[in-house]
């Protein structure tokens, strides 16, 4: 849990470094899950998220964005979802929700490794 916060702290200092405030940062994270889970029912952690904005691409600069591509480099790299997937209670954004969850293996979007949950 402190490797977690400590790497999700640098990318948000780092993103605060680039002018994108920490509210913008966690709504970039909370709509950049939610794109990945509604396109690939897959849900990247938000370490992942605030590095890659950190990094500071502008072909990357949204959630939308960063949910997209995200699911982009799953495609990409050949990873296919199971055949049936299991639902999973998942906290997004301070609310509990039930949705349908696979974990893929981690995938490199921007020089950044992005994690599942």
């Amino acid at each position: 849990m402190r490797k977690l916060a400590s790497v999700l702290l640098a990318g948000l200092l780092g993103a605060c470094a680039n002018g994108i405030s920490a509210t913008q940062i966690a709504q970039d994270i909370q709509i950049a899950q939610s794109v990945a889970q509604q396109v690939c029912n897959v849900i990247p952690d938000a370490a992942s998220i605030a590095a890659i904005i950190s990094a500071g691409n502008p072909l990357v600069a949204t959630g939308t964005a960063i949910g997209e591509a995200i699911c982009a480099a799953i495609k990409n790299a050949g990873i296919t979802p199971p055949a049936t997937m299991s639902m999973r209670a998942v906290r997004m954004g301070g609310v509990i929700r039930r949705l349908p969850h696979w974990t893929p293996p981690p995938v490199v979007l921007n020089g950044v490794t992005v994690n599942f949950l």
